[in-house]
């Protein structure tokens, strides 16, 4: 019995304490948030029992029963639900889950209930299975299952080395972290590393882009609404602190956050609790808080474009992400990356690397950073002509001219390409390849369609599309 693993599915943390809690220590016991992860866990565990919040079935209980019941062989479910729930709810649950439980029966209710559910299939179960993810291992091995985790790498250069050994001492704390760097460098990453090797990787990750958030939807976008707090309130909506309880929450791009709206952002952080639109009473949210910026915050305070006391706030533990040309020594490790994601996602076999290619990339600014070369990847690995990888694969039909120009020790003023473009080149390799949808093109660009009209109107827009037969 000990060695049977217990799926925990709820998207409240704090029903996670009181659902281990009552299992005494008699299971290993895992974790899932949504029901993407509890179809991630179940595929990969095979877990004997599922303890499933009824609350967590957000998507309708049609669709979340054929979701999960295709991967429920061999998974015993016990369904907790509220005492309010109707009986419509209930009885839609019978079907597919072995017991339904009473919240409020949780902590005297739950252990004999699941061992007398998994007592009459003991002797049909392997003797061992393989052990719950734990926070305390290096996330790529132990948290590989985990709904949260997502592959990923960052680099093993020297500068990379120093930052994750900061990254190390840092993550078991509560200490509020704002992370610097030039755009497509990796800041989320960077962020979701922080969290899952932190004490509350078991909890969700949220993420909000905040130069995304129009001022008007600002409370209730982070703080959250009441149902007919205003017109179209049709519903309660959990802003993203309250959606991060347990968790961490990641505020990327806060630069961008109106002086307005700052002091809103400072009460919630610094008081930990937030006011919901239409609320009557403020609500706690413990949320760790990782920021993000890709300018200079500091600046920004000696302009009065930010408060000071919201940046002392934010900026606990300074990190600096370098820019991927001053870390040229991590592009072959990246590189394999990007390969095998997207040759495993467009079910391709990984291509050869000609021995001339890193030498290339590694002569290449780039000023998209990882974003960029990662966008490139998945570019040549599509329209690539066969064979090993050559550096004009990635970097266009005239990287030779740019090797030929712009390598160390030539005189700079000798490169015919300027960085404007060889962004336009890139630009028309995509449209290209999108044949002319612009929609398309945003989306392989990572960039919205604004963006991407606002960067083709630094050329003639008829040259470009001259260029895509």
């Amino acid at each position: 019995m000990p060695d049977s693993l217990v799926l925990v599915a709820s998207a409240n943390p704090a029903s996670w304490h009181r659902i281990k809690d009552a299992l005494r220590d008699r299971f290993a016991v895992t974790f899932a948030v949504d029901l993407q992860g509890v179809v991630d866990v179940l595929a990969k565990h095979r877990p004997p029992l599922l303890v499933l919040s009824s609350r967590l079935l957000n998507a309708g209980l049609d669709e979340a029963a054929q979701r999960l019941t295709s991967h429920l062989s061999g998974t015993r479910v016990i369904a907790i639900t509220a005492s309010n729930e109707s009986r419509t709810t209930k009885a839609a649950l019978a079907p597919w889950v072995d017991a339904c439980l009473d919240e409020q029966w949780v902590s005297t209710a739950l252990l004999p209930l699941a061992e007398s559910l998994l007592s009459s299939e003991a002797a049909e179960r392997p003797a061992r299975r393989e052990p719950a993810p734990s926070a305390d291992a290096e996330p790529s091995e132990a948290l590989a299952g985990h709904p949260g985790y997502r592959p990923m790498v960052l680099g093993s250069s020297p500068a990379m080395r120093a930052l994750m050994e900061t990254i190390r001492r840092i993550a078991p704390t509560d200490v509020s972290v704002l992370i610097t760097g030039e755009s497509g460098t990796g800041k989320e990453l960077l962020a979701r590393w922080i969290h899952l090797l932190s004490p509350r990787a078991r909890g969700p990750f949220e993420a909000v882009n905040l130069s995304a958030v129009p001022r008007e939807l600002f409370e209730s976008i982070l703080f959250g609404h009441e149902r007919g707090s205003f017109t179209g309130a049709t519903a309660q909506h959990l802003g993203k602190f309250l959606r991060a309880r347990q968790g961490t929450l990641f505020l990327d791009e806060v630069s961008s956050l109106r002086l307005e709206l700052q002091p809103k952002l400072l009460r919630a952080i610094q008081e930990r609790e937030v006011e919901t639109v239409g609320g009557r009473e403020a609500v706690a949210c413990d949320a760790r808080i990782v920021a993000a910026t890709n300018t200079s915050l500091a600046e920004a305070v000696r302009r009065g474009e930010f408060r000071a006391d919201l940046y002392y706030r934010l900026e606990v533990v300074p990190l600096h992400l370098p820019p991927l040309r001053e870390r040229t020594e991590d592009i072959p490790d990246l590189l394999r990356f990007f390969l095998s994601k997207y040759a495993s996602q467009f079910s391709l076999p990984p291509p050869a690397i000609a021995p001339e290619l890193i030498p290339a990339l590694q002569r290449h600014d780039w000023p998209g950073n990882c974003r960029e070369l990662e966008n490139r990847v998945q570019r040549a690995i599509l329209l690539a002509k066969g064979g090993a990888l050559q550096p004009e694969d990635l970097l266009g039909a005239r990287a030779s001219e740019v090797d030929a120009g712009c390598e160390e020790g030539i005189n700079f003023g000798s490169c015919s390409l300027s960085l404007s473009e060889m962004d336009q080149l890139y630009i028309q390799q995509v449209l290209r390849h999108t044949d002319g949808n612009f929609t398309q093109a945003a989306q392989v660009l990572k960039i919205d369609r604004k963006t991407l009209r606002a960067k083709m109107q630094r050329t003639p827009a008829a040259a470009l599309l001259r260029s895509v037969p």
